[in-house]
């Protein structure tokens, strides 16, 4: 036997424990008595369950796994060894002594779990049988024959799952197997099959007040609470980390809107104080009971939850309407914002207005300049106008400038000067040379849409700037600035939002 779980008992200690009382069965320094301790201790902190018991006989046999349709699943055949006769007992720690204490009124019952085992080889447990231990082992043995490896009448302290134990007793109640029948879950669950998804339409947040939710969840998790409400039969499954815990709590929230009584289970009870951890923290402590909570004293929660709750349905005080509005107006703007602006430009209206506040940003220094023809504006025909202001970027500051040298010609150097007037001539020339090009770049900038007069530096910066921030402008940009179909008033909408 494992040293975790079983202590053996000689007949001496057996008999002055079987019928109540208390026995010294080791001590901290015990690795038998040490383990058990320990593992009885983790029992009821983690399962919430008290699960040592006295046993009288075992029956050592062969279990077959379960095989389902498309293939075996649970366990395959092992072999377990199952007490006869078990009688409840708890386990304390008085100095270095470890004791087991047996209630007096405390009464012998048959394994349910061996019990059941027994009805799948068609053999029944009479009722008076788990009275005698000695005669349930003996008559135990005298069924089972050579299907069981070993039937023994010894005698031992063990731990054993309560709460199975529990759970194979009400199985023997028939309305419960035939509801666990009809359950599609369980039937996939038995057959190793899976349940066909409950199809609902697309998830939306119509409703979402009347749920009940206190906590935030995304899609997938407010259609698990939206079928919950409607009373389907779930199976959720999902990685750690996905939220089933913040779900699960979700939905006790919606049951206790509803006005209903939630009983959540778990193996392992870090599972059942994260949920209760997220509804506490929501001030939903109050209407919690954790059932196997050993510092909790369920009397007192009774009268407090007495006292704290009326038994009349309370008005309710949330604003509703005003939730509504603001969800409607939210979810135009989200439906306004996934629209396409044109079908032709596949652009999101969303990603227009965020072209649209981009360039706004980048024109913030360049000054209004007017142009009209700007439909017809391209990245190539401002690339090149571009290029052609870039060839004389400094004529318009020399000429304007009174310091510059041109302003600052003296006669009398003039005259000193032989070559004087030649020199003059080819600057003159120069300065002819480039007020024609200025003419043409006024041509070049009235084909693309600027019509302004380039006739100072200041004008020539502007249309710089101008061109140069176009050409940095989003992506979208051109397929707005192109489009007849976006209308000015739905363009100032989009600048708005």
């Amino acid at each position: 036997m494992p040293v975790k779980r079983f202590r053996p008992l000689q007949p001496v200690e057996f008999d002055s424990i079987a019928n109540g009382g208390t026995l010294v069965v080791g001590t901290m320094n015990d690795p038998i008595a040490r383990n058990l301790y320990k593992n009885y201790q983790t029992r009821i902190r983690e399962r919430g369950e008290h699960c040592a018991f006295i046993c009288s006989g075992n029956v050592e046999m062969t279990v077959a796994g379960t095989t389902g349709t498309s293939g075996t699943i649970g366990q395959k055949p092992r072999t377990a060894l199952f007490p006869v006769c078990l009688k409840r007992a708890s386990l304390q720690v008085s100095g270095e002594q470890i004791r087991m204490t047996v209630a007096e009124d405390e009464a012998w019952q048959f394994n349910p779990v061996l019990e059941a085992h027994l009805r799948g080889m068609n053999v029944r447990v009479p009722t008076s049988m788990a009275g005698n231990p000695t005669q349930a082992t003996n008559w135990v043995k005298a069924q089972v024959g050579n299907r069981a490896s070993q039937v023994r009448t010894e005698s031992y302290l063990g731990l054993f799952s309560s709460q199975q134990m529990v759970v194979q007793a009400r199985l023997t109640e028939p309305p419960l197997r035939q509801a666990l029948a009809r359950n599609p879950i369980v039937r996939a669950k038995i057959e190793g099959s899976k349940v066909q998804a409950v199809e609902l339409g697309e998830i939306t947040d119509e409703g979402l007040e009347e749920l009940g939710l206190v906590l935030p969840c995304d899609d997938s998790q407010l259609r698990v609470v939206q079928l919950s409400d409607k009373g389907c039969c779930l199976q959720v499954e999902g990685p750690p980390g996905t939220g089933k815990s913040q779900t699960i709590a979700n939905i006790i929230s919606n049951a206790l809107y509803r006005g209903r009584n939630a009983l959540l289970v778990c193996d392992k009870r870090a599972a059942i104080v994260q949920v209760e951890e997220r509804l506490t923290n929501c001030g939903l402590k109050p209407a919690l009971l954790n059932l196997h909570d050993e510092d909790l004293d369920k009397r007192e929660f009774l009268k407090q939850a007495t006292e704290k709750f009326s038994s009349g349905p309370k008005a309710q005080v949330y604003p509703f309407t005003e939730l509504r509005e603001t969800r409607k107006v939210l979810n135009e703007r989200v439906r306004f914002g996934r629209a396409v602006a044109h079908p032709s430009l596949q652009v999101a209206k969303r990603e227009a207005l965020a072209g649209l506040i981009q360039l706004r940003k980048e024109l913030t220094n360049v000054p209004n300049i007017e142009v009209a023809n700007w439909e017809s504006l391209s990245k190539e025909r401002l690339t090149k106008l571009l290029g052609c202001l870039g060839e004389w970027p400094e004529l318009s500051a020399v000429l304007s400038n009174s310091k510059s040298v041109w302003n600052l010609v003296l006669v009398q150097s003039f005259d000193e000067n032989p070559n004087a007037v030649n020199e003059v001539k080819t600057i003159v020339q120069k300065i002819f040379s480039q007020i024609e090009a200025l003419d043409e770049i006024r041509e070049w900038a009235a084909a693309v849409g600027i019509e302004v007069q380039l006739k100072s530096d200041k004008s020539v910066v502007d249309a710089s700037e101008l061109v140069e921030a176009v050409l940095q402008r989003p992506i979208c940009h051109p397929k707005l600035a192109g489009n007849s179909q976006v209308s000015l008033v739905e363009l100032q909408r989009l600048k708005s939002l």
